[in-house]
């Protein structure tokens, strides 16, 4: 409110609920300012630099146009008409280029709340988003979490406590209360020592799709890369240089599609790489209909028994988003790309990547350099030996490699 005539808006589902959630807080933290006027009446609170801050109902979101906001605050987005964000909020925020903050509870999958909680996660700079559980925040103490843990059902709590959108579908095959809990464990170097160490490479060629580089040294998935518009040659070269750094016991991409051009080219220059195409015959074939799911399956393994993962945004989203299905012969397999997609509003690239980390069984390798590969000796295959254009290269974490 330190904006002089500054125009804000709380916003709610109803103006009743507008008032019972918004206006004890306004009243316990203004109680120090002096000249403060709450006009109740109005549905207004009106501070001495002539800033303004006025309740509105999502359900009757026409009354908010044309008031010309420097920012609003939409709590229970998920509840809001999916008109009331295009037709009436986002316009009354152009004026003066005005800021809007989405809090909420979880519904599930497909509402506002959902859609801006993706959108965030995306590539548009005008948009983030955040994840925040009770045991993050200290708002909550752990009995209480605990309890009400015991006293609901696991979707319910998922949902509720867990910031879980895939809570709600019964047949997701990695509920995000698995990815969360992975993403607060803390591994140290020391107890990896002696694991084997992947790289998953999930390849894509151009358009909204991302070639994404997933490192998992055990039971630690490392920050994920990724790469955008990158054709194979920009591929191949932050490969091959991702392998020299990471010295992997085993080098896993997707040979699907442009895929096949990458793996053929490593080949060409040395390195030892296994292709995986995921429509192909699980090594399982009696359980799964595919290797894909065959390799989703044992990721979410993986998680159960104490799998690290990254604090990525993206990744609770990407890694809860495939539904499970089955065949005639009762073998799971997983919902097709396309319909992940038209749900999620892009592909689950950075699923795949660390999916394809679990398509073979993997050793470690000797310490002893003259036990190695030929692709991992340290002189062997040089930066300056080739020359590789870079592409757009995204870093999720502010650390390297």
């Amino acid at each position: 409110m330190a904006l002089p005539n500054g125009r804000f808006a709380y916003s709610a589902p109803t103006i009743k609920q507008a008032k019972s959630i918004s206006w004890p807080i306004f009243r316990e933290y203004t109680l120090g300012i002096p000249g403060i006027d709450f006009r109740p009446a109005e549905n207004k609170i009106v501070f001495p630099n002539g800033a303004e801050v006025m309740l509105f109902s999502a359900d009757l979101h026409d009354s908010i146009r044309g008031h010309g906001l420097d920012g609003a605050v939409l709590d229970e987005v998920a509840s809001f008409p999916a008109e009331a964000w295009p037709t009436s909020i986002r316009p009354t925020l152009s004026d003066k280029n005005g800021w809007a903050l989405f809090v909420g509870t979880v519904r599930g999958q497909g509402d506002e709340f959902h859609r801006a909680y993706l959108r965030g996660l995306g590539d548009d700079p005008e948009w983030c988003s955040h994840m925040f559980l009770p045991h993050q925040t200290g708002a909550l103490s752990q009995s209480e979490i605990e309890s009400a843990k015991g006293s609901m059902s696991e979707n319910q709590f998922a949902r509720e406590y867990g910031c879980d959108f895939s809570a709600s579908t019964e047949e997701t095959l990695i509920p995000a209360f698995l990815v969360m809990e992975a993403m607060h464990r803390d591994t140290w170097e020391g107890q990896l020592q002696g694991a084997p160490k992947i790289i998953g490479v999930d390849v894509a060629r151009f358009g909204d799709d991302k070639t994404v580089f997933a490192r998992r040294w055990g039971k630690k998935l490392l920050p994920t890369k990724s790469l955008t518009k990158a054709d194979t040659m920009q591929t191949v070269g932050h490969l091959c240089r991702m392998i020299r750094e990471f010295r992997p016991d085993a080098v896993i991409v997707d040979d699907g599609g442009i895929g096949g051009a990458v793996t053929d080219r490593m080949t060409q220059l040395g390195y030892d790489v296994i292709a995986v195409n995921f429509a192909h015959k699980a090594i399982e074939p009696e359980r799964y209909a595919n290797r894909r799911v065959e390799m989703w399956d044992k990721l979410k393994l993986w998680l159960i028994e104490g799998g690290d993962l990254p604090e990525e945004p993206i990744l609770p989203s990407d890694l809860s988003a495939p539904q499970i299905e089955f065949d005639a012969q009762n073998r799971m397999k997983l919902e097709r790309k396309e319909k992940i997609k038209a749900r999620l509003g892009r592909s689950p690239d950075y699923g795949d990547a660390f999916a394809l980390t679990f398509a073979a069984d993997v050793y470690p390798r000797r310490a002893v350099d003259e036990h190695l590969p030929l692709y991992l000796q340290p002189d062997h295959h040089k930066e300056e030996d080739w020359d590789f254009t870079p592409g757009v290269f995204h870093d999720h974490r502010e650390y390297g490699y």
